[in-house]
C-alpha cells in the first residue's frame, strides 16, 4: 500500500499520497504523489486543475515545486465505488519558459485509465519502470 502524506520517508520515486487538499505542503520536486482529488468527474481533471494545486498556480497550498523542477503526480479519488479515473501528470515549472510557479502549460497527461477506478488500489511497484 501506499505510504502516508504525513510519513517522514519521501524520497525520490516513492509513491506518497496526499490525500486532502488541507495538507501541509509536499514538495512534489522529483517526487511521484498520488492525489485524492475526491470530486466526482467521469471525465478526470484538466491540467488547470492541477496547477492550482501549487501554492503559485492557485488558491491550494497543497503542493510546492522548485525552480525548474519536476515531478509526477497520480490523480483519482478513493471512495468505495470510484467516480473517476486516474491519471498520470507530468509536470515541469520550466515547460512554458518561465521556470518559477507552475501553470497550466507546465502540466502534461501522460495517461488516463480506461475505466474508474479507486486510487487507494495504486502502489509504488505499479509505477516503477
Amino acid at each position: 500500500m501506499c505510504k502516508n502524506a504525513s510519513d517522514a520517508d519521501q524520497t525520490t520515486g516513492v509513491l506518497v499520497p496526499a490525500v486532502a487538499a488541507e495538507t501541509a505542503q509536499r514538495d512534489l520536486d522529483n517526487h511521484i504523489f498520488a492525489y485524492d482529488h475526491s470530486t466526482e468527474l467521469a471525465s478526470g481533471i484538466t491540467a488547470a486543475d492541477v496547477a492550482g494545486y501549487f501554492t503559485n498556480g492557485g488558491t491550494a497550498d497543497t503542493f510546492t515545486m522548485a525552480a525548474n523542477g519536476a515531478g509526477v503526480l497520480v490523480t483519482g479519488s478513493s471512495e468505495d465505488t470510484p467516480e473517476s479515473p486516474i491519471q498520470i501528470w507530468w509536470i515541469d515549472s520550466g515547460l512554458d519558459g518561465d521556470g518559477t510557479d507552475v501553470t497550466a502549460n507546465d502540466v502534461k497527461l501522460l495517461v488516463q485509465s480506461a475505466d474508474l477506478l479507486d486510487l487507494n488500489l495504486m502502489t509504488a511497484e505499479q509505477l516503477l519502470v
